[in-house]
């Protein structure tokens, strides 16, 4: 993600990752894949749960996913991955993108 965040920024789109980590655990993240959006910390799951993704692979953590939201905060995509590695490309990320 970190190098396409241009082109997320060029689309005037926030990037934001959510991590069930501690707040610490999820800034240590920040370093070790370089990135320059926010990270966030959801060490209890309530965003996780919130959103509906909390547990879906009975592993105890998030399964991963994208959510495209529009400036109303609506929903506009979602992709919810089916195993720990299943997830959009950033191409199909960007595409979406631009249908808002």
């Amino acid at each position: 993600m970190e190098q396409a965040y241009p082109e997320f920024r060029n689309r005037n789109a926030a990037l934001l990752a959510l991590s069930t980590d501690s707040t610490v655990d999820a800034l240590n993240m920040m370093g070790v894949v370089g990135a320059s959006y926010a990270i966030l910390a959801d060490p209890d799951a309530q965003t996780a749960r919130d959103y509906g993704v909390y547990d879906l692979l009975g592993d105890g953590v998030a399964a991963p996913a994208v959510f495209i939201l529009s400036s109303d905060g609506n929903i506009h995509w979602k992709y919810v991955g089916e195993d720990a590695g299943d997830r959009p490309s950033t191409d199909q990320i960007l595409t979406e993108l631009d249908k808002l």
